[in-house]
């Protein structure tokens, strides 16, 4: 749903009150927001949207008068009001001399502890921003693999952090508000945050995502927003294996199943295919093709495998083109094709273990793009993005896995932050989200992590593309602000220092597909539904995923039976009336757009 930014509703207000004065003349409208009042940064935005010009009525009972007419008796009479001044978008730096303290949940992959003691209170970029505002942000740092269940217990024990990632929270964010979690911070953003606003004014996606997490008008989180958006990873294959081959990349199910019998038997490949924790590939590869949802991610942001049909709200591993694809990974376990311990692996639920593929043991995994090209520091591999499998050459994937804009999630600010320390918090972050803030935010400091080109673009330094550390996206978050900062953050940042063959991994991974079963990005449950959801949801997870792995192993053999009694246990476990709270969020998101 559109949403006018309050920056806009001022300008239009200014407009209406010049139509006003005296003697019908018409007093210029105040000028809209100037990118040159911004601290001067190299990053380019998009041009603010103008304001929508207001009509007047014509008179009807005498013509108006022309335009010379009308000024010349304006100047006669009495002086044109002069032009309104634009908001002033400058940040005076430091925000503040005194001592301030904010803590901030925070997580971080486990390699990180190899070349930092303390994540993110160490870091060069983190250090930086607190050597320019003034403010000190106290970490609560967390691994990856442990931080949702540290978060939990935070959460249960009412002590809770200054910040933290909405992603974290199960229940929609109206009922953390209700609950005295989160705070309502729409008023202290228009009074603090003028850089927000402008933001707001510069992309309407943007501001279309402000507010979308509360039905009651409030403003429970500070966005971020992403622009040109990629692929974050998908599906790679070992390029020199297939050349060694004599093999073309693969597109069907089949045509897979055949390269990873070659991997194993002509080139000896013990893992020839990898599998995550939960027995599935991130960007539902392999089980689009047979038209479901199968990725549930459950560490940071949730994601579920739930998608919509001509308008029906489906559940993927209840559907029974899923059978199918669970058959087909049984299949090719039993084979030797699949990494025989994928259920013991919880390093990462979306990059493949290093070893196997350094090993020369796995040709088939997924991982992120801008890790792509790691192994070729450490050893000759060669790897090229793997189109998303389908069942006949021809088929399309229903499921796009681009990263959106525009995001449900951002930073909550909790009760734990008293009321009159809120507006510095949002004055550091409104830095990050000014012309100067975003330059930061996106490449760290000129002259130590970025440089600028010779058509005055700026560019990462080897401290950042060649750092020591195991791969170039926790250098991005290590020595730029990254995701932790609110700001705007451009995707087209890592494209500088991608290869050829990770650019054309994104348009491989795009190529097939159409995304017609996906939910809206700003889709949002409200609390009941979001109480009824959660509350039957988590013994639902816990049970589809276990009958993955046994499936998947073969300690389940997937016969009628077998398969009968799993969709009988889902419906008394209550499925149907989860995916009703879906089919009503999906309604109403519907109802507010058309």
């Amino acid at each position: 749903m559109k949403r006018k930014s309050p920056m806009s509703l001022l300008l239009v207000l200014a407009m209406l009150l010049a139509l006003m004065a005296g003697c019908g003349s018409q007093a210029p409208a105040s000028a809209p927001v100037s990118a040159e009042s911004v601290q001067t940064s190299a990053v380019e935005e998009a041009p603010a949207e103008e304001p929508a010009p207001v009509e007047e009525e014509a008179p009807t009972e005498e013509p108006a008068p022309d335009a010379e007419a009308l000024a010349g008796e304006a100047s006669a009479e009495e002086p044109e009001e002069p032009e309104e001044p634009a908001v002033d978008l400058t940040v005076q730096l430091p925000l503040t001399t005194e001592d301030e303290h904010y803590s901030y949940f925070v997580s971080f992959p486990p390699p990180v502890t190899e070349f930092y003691e303390n994540p993110f209170t160490d870091y060069e970029s983190w250090v930086e921003l607190r050597e320019r505002t003034g403010v000190t942000l106290d970490f609560l740092p967390y691994s990856v693999v442990v931080e949702t269940e540290q978060f939990n217990l935070l959460l249960a024990s009412g002590d809770y952090p200054d910040m933290f990632s909405s992603g974290l929270l199960t229940n929609a964010m109206d009922f953390y508000y209700e609950e005295g979690v989160v705070q309502d911070i729409r008023s202290a953003v228009e009074e603090n945050m003028p850089n927000y606003l402008h933001v707001m004014d510069e992309y309407p996606a943007f501001a279309d995502s402000v507010g979308i997490e509360s039905d009651e008008g409030r403003w429970l989180l500070l966005h971020s927003y992403t622009k040109n958006t990629s692929y974050n990873g998908g599906l790679v294959i070992r390029k020199d294996w297939l050349d060694q081959l004599g093999a073309n990349a693969p597109e069907t199910i089949d045509e897979y199943h055949d390269i990873l019998t070659r991997f194993k038997d002509e080139l000896g490949a013990s893992a020839p295919m990898f599998l995550n924790g939960e027995g599935m590939l991130v960007n539902d590869a392999f089980a689009s093709a047979f038209g479901v949802k199968s990725f549930y991610n459950n560490r940071g942001v949730i994601e579920y495998p739930i998608y919509q049909v001509d308008g029906q709200i489906k559940y993927g591993p209840a559907e029974d083109a899923y059978r199918d694809y669970l058959q087909t990974m049984a299949d090719w376990y039993a084979e030797g094709l699949i990494f025989s311990d994928f259920y013991s692996y919880t390093d990462s639920n979306t990059n493949a273990p290093n070893d196997l593929i350094l090993g020369d043991q796995m040709g088939l995994f997924t991982t992120q793009l801008m890790n792509m090209n790691q192994y070729n520091d450490q050893m000759s591999i060669e790897l090229a993005g793997a189109i998303t499998p389908v069942l006949n050459k021809g088929d399309k994937i229903h499921f796009d896995w681009r990263e959106a804009g525009a995001s449900t999630n951002g930073l909550c600010i909790s009760t734990a932050l008293e009321e009159d320390r809120v507006p510095l918090l949002l004055k550091m972050w409104d830095y990050t989200m000014s012309e100067e803030g975003q330059l930061f935010a996106n490449w760290g400091v000129e002259g130590v992590t970025f440089e600028y080109d010779e058509n005055g673009n700026p560019r990462f330094t080897e401290l950042v593309t060649n750092s020591p550390l195991p791969a170039f996206s926790i250098a991005l978050n290590i020595y730029t602000l990254g995701g932790g900062a609110v700001s705007v953050i451009d995707k087209s940042r890592e494209f500088g220092n991608y290869a050829e063959n990770q650019m054309e991994a994104m348009e491989i991974w795009n190529a097939n597909v159409d995304g017609a079963y996906d939910l809206p990005d700003l889709m949002t449950l409200n609390t009941q539904e979001s109480e009824a959801f959660t509350a039957g949801f988590s013994d639902i997870i816990t049970y589809v995923s276990t009958f993955n792995l046994q499936v998947i192993t073969g300690q389940t053999v997937l016969d009628d039976a077998a398969w009968d009694k799993y969709l009988s246990d889902l419906d008394s476990m209550g499925l149907r009336n989860c995916l009703d709270q879906y089919q009503s969020a999906y309604e109403r998101y519907l109802e507010k757009t058309v």
